[in-house]
Parts: structure tokens; sequence; C-alpha cells
């Protein structure tokens, strides 16, 4: 091994050029791949395997209206929106949604190519004729259709598909415009669109406002009792993975408002809102976020080395650290998401550490030696370290993989990757640049700074030598504090949110307030009841039953409204007993009437019951509007619903939630999940490698502790200010462990190295603590400020996990510094013996 390490180090010298020239190609290549790199704001954390998923797309398959959806809701100014002007705005705007198209002029050329022959020119022509618009989207699937049998490659099927899709976006509008109503005449029911066309006389406007506000099951989702607003849902045809054109007809929806608007307030919602604004948190951040972070480990690395050489070489390596990983995730076509936002604030502030590391050692070795001999000392001396240290921070990201969230799986992965690409940049970069650029002369110490430096270093000292002069006293208090903390801990809430993470003024958080104010809620979830035979909700006893679900549902108070099949046999009862009140119920003989009723509806070319059932009535659907966007709060409403239907139905029918809010739900569990796997894998990692490194186990475990103090305490002290474990925050764990373990590893070499040479232990462990304050203080100085540059994000999960960071290595360094040389002075003499292990020159190293 030292062999080949010397050797690669030689070669490296003689053959300068060739790493700059590799370092070269291999970053060219990545910014060629960076500039395809595409953004994926989706609301949407989990992968497409998961339950919660598969039951999404299931209610998707089978019910009407399922679709991902944008919610509108309208306000009048005035008060009243059943009046002309208000109600042909919202008409106007209506026909204006059907109508947009997201192609652009650059499609036509492409659609030329796929003219292979003659069927498929003559359908491109039909669709270039008077322009793209929705009524080519016939056209399109034809061409589609025609094309899969020709072996068209497989980026050309993409791209048509995605052309299909952005020829027209809109699958249908339910509103006041198309909604289905319900009336009757001497005993017939008549069904048609409420407003098929805009009311011109006061008799005709009162009509509509009446019929609109006395149809039970759109108040609360389509209408507001005061008759003041109304709700508009616009169904996509868009999937739920497709960010970028979901961001795409949220901006053509708001230029449609935007352009017609007068009379009315349009405030908008849903997941298609969701994926917008963060899309636009994601630029801002990208935007902020990394210059601010540079120019923090610029001033920092500047107060450290007073040269540019010490600015520019660590910068350099971090940027390109950034550029490697960043590029390779464009190449293997992932997408950068709100999570992996954060990704060059971490690379930055963690990719300097390596470079710090060698400029700090080749200082110091350039004193006494000539340039190249003391580049290939540096390297040698500093080959195992960095090569341990980066692999136990890639262990601590790694182990973030664990989880099922997939946002937080791809951030994990490609942070490991980072840090990796930052050591191997350091390696083809350093030595060449060093080579044939650096200066040797001494450098002058700062006589301030190392005078600031001996009182820091005699304050660690003192302290640590009236904690050995009362270690038992000092252990007790450390252990009634973890007695403490557990108190707090388990106060700890575990929770995920949709639109409370975004800024208070953002107008996703406007919107979506005034929309709870008026309607049933923001957050929709489902209720999906399946059976094993055709026809089981048209039997009386088991609507009986869904009733007692929706009953079970309102009593919680997050729960604005809900509706199912039940709900429309209960109208037309109502419909058909002189339009009644009173009548709005489940028909006495319902045994014979509700077939009667179905046959009837269906008969009159009703169509919006398929919402709630399957047109073999062999599964149904209670779609549930919440006011709460907080998973612990939908997952209680959840959790007892849940319970109380398996006790009351029969064996032949199954119930599962899915939907946006139920999404919520099982993200927050997979965070529970992720937490606990990620935390275990990644301390298992840790020990497994200190104890190779230190060729003892019980030094492995040892390393470990300060690690496990840190994250305990963490945790314990997120309850106190208030801050919940959420798909932000659960990211802790894995930065403590992969970034703090490099305390312990450097404080840990440093005893063993001067126990090994003789001293006992007082004498070791403080020889160990003047080697490592100043690193260890340092790194916690560059690591703090630079991940509190998170605290800018206008995503407050990513802002809190900024906060988080920063006090979780200043926690990792107080551990090391103070309770992990508590622990050996305890256990050295009786517990410890010292392994023989190769010396290592850390002097000034943590990452």
């Amino acid at each position: 091994m030292s062999s080949w390490r010397e050797g690669f180090i030689s070669f490296l010298l003689k053959r300068w050029w060739l790493p700059l020239l590799s370092l070269l190609v291999i970053t060219g290549f990545m910014l060629t791949q960076l500039v395809t790199l595409k953004t994926n704001a989706t609301p949407y954390f989990l992968g497409a395997e998961h339950p919660s998923m598969q039951a999404d797309r299931y209610v998707k398959k089978h019910f009407t209206s399922s679709g991902e959806s944008l919610f509108i809701s309208v306000i009048n100014k005035q008060s009243d929106l059943f009046q002309e002007k208000p109600l042909n705005e919202v008409y106007q705007i209506h026909h204006q949604l059907l109508k947009v198209t997201l192609t652009e002029q650059s499609d036509l050329q492409r659609l030329s190519q796929f003219g292979i022959d003659q069927k498929a020119q003559s359908l491109i022509e039909r669709i270039k004729q008077g322009g793209i618009t929705t009524t080519d989207f016939d056209s399109v699937n034809s061409l589609i259709n025609h094309l899969n049998s020709e072996h068209i490659d497989y980026d050309g099927k993409l791209w048509l598909q995605d052309f299909l899709i952005r020829v027209r976006p809109v699958k249908k509008i339910r509103s006041i415009v198309s909604v289905e109503s319900i009336t009757s005449s001497d005993d017939m029911i008549d069904i048609h669109p409420m407003m098929f066309s805009v009311p011109k006389t006061e008799v005709e406007l009162k009509a509509l406002k009446h019929e609109a506000l006395s149809n039970p099951i759109l108040m609360g989702a389509l209408f507001e009792s005061t008759g003041q607003a109304t709700n508009m849902q616009v169904e996509l045809l868009i999937p739920e993975s497709d960010a970028p054109n979901m961001q795409k007809f949220y901006l053509s929806a708001l230029n449609v408002i935007e352009q017609l608007q007068s009379e009315n307030s349009y405030h908008l919602g849903g997941p298609p809102v969701v994926t917008s604004q963060q899309a636009l948190s994601m630029k801002q951040d990208s935007d902020r976020l990394f210059p601010g972070v540079i120019l923090v480990v610029m001033v920092i690395l500047f107060l450290m080395f007073k040269s540019p050489r010490g600015v520019i070489l660590p910068l350099t390596v971090a940027i390109l650290s950034v550029i490697w990983t960043l590029g390779l995730m464009a190449f293997l076509g992932v997408k950068q998401n709100i999570v992996s936002t954060m990704l060059p604030v971490f690379l930055i502030s963690i990719g300097v550490a390596d470079t710090i590391h060698v400029l700090t050692e080749f200082n110091h070795e350039a004193k006494s030696k000539p340039r190249k001999q003391a580049v290939f000392d540096t390297l040698k001396s500093l080959w195992t370290p960095m090569l341990i240290t980066t692999l136990t921070t890639a262990v601590g990201f790694l182990s973030l993989m664990s989880t099922d969230i997939v946002f937080i799986k791809e951030f994990g992965l490609f942070v490991a990757i980072g840090v990796i690409f930052a050591l191997i940049i350091t390696v083809l970069l350093l030595p060449p640049v060093l080579l044939k650029l650096a200066k040797t002369k001494t450098i002058d110490t700062n006589v301030s700074q190392f005078e600031q430096e001996n009182r820091s270093e005699r304050c660690i000292l003192v302290v640590n030598r009236l904690i050995a002069e009362r270690k038992k006293s000092f252990l007790l208090v450390i252990t009634m504090l973890v007695v403490g903390c557990g108190f707090s801990l388990s106060q700890l809430s575990i929770d995920n949110k949709a639109i409370k993470y975004f800024d208070e003024e953002s107008q996703v958080r406007i919107d979506d307030e005034i929309i709870n104010q008026y309607f049933a809620g923001s957050m929709v979830f489902s209720l999906t009841l399946k059976s094993n035979q055709p026809d089981t909700f048209k039997q009386a006893e088991n609507l009986r039953k869904i009733e007692q679900i929706q009953h079970r549902l309102a009593e919680h108070a997050d729960v604005g409204f809900s509706y199912s099949a039940v709900d429309f046999i209960k109208l037309l009862n109502q419909r058909l007993n002189e339009d009644s009140i009173d009548e709005f119920k489940l028909p006495i003989d319902e045994r014979y009437l509700v077939g009667q009723y179905f046959f009837l509806y269906e008969s009159s070319d009703g169509r919006g019951v398929f919402d709630t059932v399957d047109p073999t009535y062999q599964t149904a659907r209670i779609i549930v509007f919440n006011h709460s966007d907080q998973s612990t709060v939908v997952e209680k409403t959840l959790n007892d619903v849940l319970l109380f239907a398996q006790t009351i139905l029969p064996e032949n029918i199954e119930i599962e939630a899915s939907g946006f809010g139920e999404l919520l739900v099982s993200t927050k569990n997979e965070v529970i999940y992720g937490q606990i796997m990620s935390l275990s894998m990644s301390l298992l990692g840790v020990v497994i490698l200190l104890s190779i490194m230190f060729k003892s186990f019980k030094f492995g475990v040892l390393g470990a502790v300060p690690l496990s103090l840190t994250v305990y305490f963490n945790f314990s002290i997120m309850p106190l200010i208030g801050m919940d474990l959420d798909i932000g925050t659960a990211l802790v764990a894995a930065i403590a462990i992969g970034v703090g373990v490099d305390y312990a590893i450097h404080f840990i070499s440093r005893f063993l190295q001067h126990k090994n040479m003789g001293s006992n232990t007082e004498s070791a462990i403080e020889a160990a603590l003047k080697a490592v304050f100043r690193p260890i203080i340092f790194n916690t100085l560059v690591l703090s400020l630079g991940f509190s540059v998170l605290g800018f994000s206008t995503f407050a999960a990513l802002a809190n996990l900024g906060y988080l960071v920063a006090m979780t290595m200043l926690l990792s360094a107080i551990a090391t510094l103070f309770i992990l040389p508590t622990l050996v002075r305890l256990l050295s003499e009786k517990y410890l013996t010292t392994p023989k292990t190769t010396q290592l020159n850390l002097e000034g190293f943590s990452k």
C-alpha cells in the first residue's frame, strides 16, 4: 500500500501536466452536461412504487375528476357573485382555460421530423394547419398511435407524449359553468350544466343562485353559503411527476386570469401551485445561497491563510466538486429537487477541508524542504487520513439512502459522491499547482493571532484540567443532562407540511388562507372502498356504511366537507320529493329505491356520480376536503376513521386512504423510519471504519460516543425551540455523524500517537488537545457559518436545517473537546489498551 501510494505521488509530480489535463477534460464534459440539468419541483416526495403512490394512481385510474387539479377560488369584490358581470368573467375564464396550450413555435420544426411516411405527413400537416390548438389533440394522439408501430426511438416517443400533454393540458373544468346540476319536474329529473350561458335578467340570476346554493353536495366544495365565492377545479392531463409542465400551466392560468379579471379576485391552490412555488423557491435559493456560502467561506479562508492562494485553491476544489456532481446528476438524468438544491451549499462547506489540510501541511513542510519534497511529504502524510475521513463522511450521507423518500435518497447519494469528488480533485489539482506556482518562503506569523490562539489553547486546557480533577462530578452532570433531555426528547414532534413551509408573505400562503376561509379546505384526500363483486355499492346496506364513515369524518374539526355516492342518492331523493331539504337523506324504502335512483340517474345522462363510484359500482370513493396541511392532523383523522371503518365494513370490503393529504402522512412516516435506519446505519458504519483505522473495536465505539451525544442533544433541543422533525431536519443526524466524526478521529489519532510515544494518559490528552483545538474550532466556524447560509432559504424546512446543522457542529466540537477526553481518562487505565497504530499527521485536519 505504501509503495503504491508513493509511486502514485511520484507519478503525479513527474507528469504534473497529466492530472491538470484530466481535470480540464472531465470538467469540460461535466459543464456540457450541467447545462442540461433539469429541476423537479413536484410536491410528491415518495417514489413511484411506494404504496401511497400506487393507491393514488389507483384512484386516478378508476374515478373521474381525480387527476392533478388546480383549484381557483373566485371571490366577488362586491360580495355577490351572482350578478351578470362577475358571472360573465368566470364564464370567460372557464372557456379560456380550456383553450390553453403549452406548445411553442419550435415544436412545429421538431414535429416535422416524424413525417416518416405519407400517413404521418398527412397527420402532421393537419396539426400544423392554422397553428397548434387544443383541437389538435386527437390528431396528435393518432400520430402517436401510428408511429408506435413504426419503431421510432425512445427519445422521440418521450417527446411526442410530452407534446400531446402540452397540446391540451386541461382534461376538464368543474365550475359553476359546467358542473352537473340536478333538478326535477313531475317525478322526472333533469341533469344539465348549471350555467350553460350567463343569465341576463334579475329573475334568471336569482334562479341560478338558488339552484347553486340549494345543492348540498356542492356546498363547501364549489360554493359557500353567502353567494360571494365559487370554486373552479381545473383537472389536468399532466401527471404529478411532470413538474415543468405543471409550472407552465400554472403560469398560463395566471396569465388568463390577469387579462380578464376585474369584478372578482382569484386565489389559486392545489399541487400545481405548490409545484410552482417550490420551483420559485429553488431558483431563489440557488441565486442567493450559492454565492452566500462562497462569500462566507472566502472570508474565513482569508482570515486563516492571509493569502490569495489560501482562498482560491480551496474554493476552486469545492466549486469543481459542485460542477462534477451536478454534471453527473444531469448525465444520469437525475433532476434537481427542493432538497438537492442544498447540495452546492453542502459541498462548498465540506469540500474545502482537504485543501485546507494540504495547504496547512505544505506551509509547514516548505519551511525546511525543497518545494518538490515538501509536496511529496505532504501528500504522503495526509493520504490515509484524508481517505478515512472522506469515507466516514460519505458513509454518513449514504445512510440517507435507507429511506423511501426519493428526494432525500438522491441528496444523500450525490453529496457522498461530491465529497469523494472533492478528494479526487484535491489530489489531482494541488500537487501540480503547488509544485509549479507555490512560493515556499516562510510565512510570518501574526503576533496578535498567535497570542489569541495561545489564550484559546490555555482556556481549553484549563477547563479540561478542572474537569480532570472532578471527572466523576462532570460525568454526573452530563448524565443528569442526558436524563433531563430525555423528557424534552419525548416532546419532539414529527410532522410534515405542504403550504406552511413557504414564507408567510408568499402568495401561496395568502391564497391558501383565503381558500380555507371561504370553502371546506384546500387539502384533499380520498377514502377508497374496494370490493370483489360488481354492484356492491348499489346495495343500500353498503351505502349506509359509507354514510356512517362520513359522519365519523364530520366529527373531526379539520374536516370541512366530504361527499360520496351516498350524497348523490340523497340529492335525488330530495329532488324527487318536492325538493324538501328534509328529504336530503337515503330513501325509506332504500332496498328498492337505491337501484332505481342509480338507473334513473344514468338514464338521464348523469356522469358526476362516477367521481365517487367506478362504472361497475365495485369500487367507491369518499372525497374529503380538509383545512389542515399538517400531516399529524391528517394522520389523527385517518387513523380514527380507518379504524372505525374496519369495525363496521363487511369482510369483502377493504378501505384505504390516498391523495395529497395521505401522501403527507406517508412522507412523515418515512421520515421516522428513515431517521431510525440512517442513524443506525451511519453509526454502525462509523464504528466499523474507526475500528479498522485504530485497530481497536473499543476505540471505534468510543469515537462514536460524541456523535451519539450530539445527535441526542440536538433532537432534545428541537422541541425547546419549536422545531419539528420533518423532511428537512430529518437530514441532521446523518450530517452530524458524517461530518462530525472527523473531530473524534482527529482527537483519538493524536491521543494514540502520543501514547505510543510513551506519554501517560493525561499528558497524551493535553498534547492531543493542543494539536486539535485550533482545527476543530476553525472547522466548526467554517461549517457552522457555511451551513447557516441555509437560514436564508425561502423554504422553511431547509432554513431550519441550516440552523440545526450550525448548532450540531457546535455541539459536536464541545463533545469532542470536553466529553471525549473525560471518557478517555475514565476508561483508559482499566478498559482501553493502546493499539500500535500507524502515526497519522493530522494537524489542522477536520472536515
